[in-house]
Parts: structure tokens; C-alpha cells; sequence
């Protein structure tokens, strides 16, 4: 397709101006910094997938996997000691206002399945691939 030289810079010029006021939001909703993070977080992943040797990769992936559930377990007991020190309305707060079960029993069996879920996924990561046909003995 082949457009003529002002449209072409009609086009460029409508996309400057909706990245310039994408920027002028970033920055006065105080999101410029969560679009750079993410976006360069996201480039320098992209460039470990493609540049790095397959275990090194598996490596990093493992590695941000369990800081995900590191995080999540850290918001978790943050939601355990709010739901049992105070009063502040929380997810546990809701659960236990819909079914009648005490907020801090919300808060502990979410605690309980990420800890479960988490050494599950841990054992299942750093297992050793068995060796078949290693023990077979061979006939003759």
C-alpha cells in the first residue's frame, strides 16, 4: 500500500500526539513511572529469552516464579495479622460477612494453601528427572 507523502505524515503526526498524551497522563496521574518500569521490565525479559542459553533462562524464570509466591504470601500474612489484630475491612472481612466463618479463618487457610502451594511447586522444580532405563538390567 502506498499513501501519498500527506497522509503518511498525517498518520505520524496522530501518533506522536496520542504517545504525547498518553505521556501527559503517565505523568499527571502519577503512572509514568509504572509504564517505564513495566515496559523495560518486560523488554529486558524479552531479550533474556532470546539472548540467553535455555538454562539459564529456565533459571530466571524459576526464580521470578517463586518471588511471585514470596510476594504473595508476604500480602497474605499482612491480610492474616489484619484480620486478627483489627478491624479494617479486607477480603477475609467480606468472605467472613458473606458466610458467617471468622475472617482470621479466611486469612489462615489462604496462608495454609499458598505455603502449600508454594512447597508443591518447589518439590515439583528442584525434583531430579529420573533416569529410565538406567536400572533396567539387560537381557540376554
Amino acid at each position: 500500500m502506498n499513501l501519498p507523502m500527506p497522509a503518511r505524515w498525517g498518520m505520524l503526526g496522530a501518533g506522536g500526539l496520542l504517545v504525547l498524551l498518553l505521556a501527559v497522563v503517565c505523568v499527571m496521574t502519577g503512572t509514568l513511572y509504572s509504564w517505564v518500569a513495566g515496559l523495560s521490565i518486560g523488554i529486558s525479559l524479552i531479550a533474556l529469552g532470546v539472548f540467553t542459553k535455555p538454562n539459564w533462562g529456565q533459571f530466571i524464570v524459576n526464580f521470578l516464579a517463586v518471588q511471585c509466591c514470596l510476594d504473595a504470601l508476604s500480602d497474605l500474612k499482612t491480610l492474616f495479622f489484619i484480620s486478627t489484630l483489627t478491624g479494617i475491612q479486607s477480603d477475609a472481612a467480606n468472605m467472613a460477612r458473606m458466610t458467617g466463618v471468622p475472617a482470621s479463618i479466611w486469612a489462615f487457610l489462604w496462608l495454609a494453601s499458598g505455603v502449600l502451594l508454594l512447597g508443591v511447586t518447589l518439590w515439583l522444580i528442584f525434583q531430579r528427572p529420573s533416569r529410565k532405563g538406567a536400572a533396567a538390567p539387560s537381557a540376554r
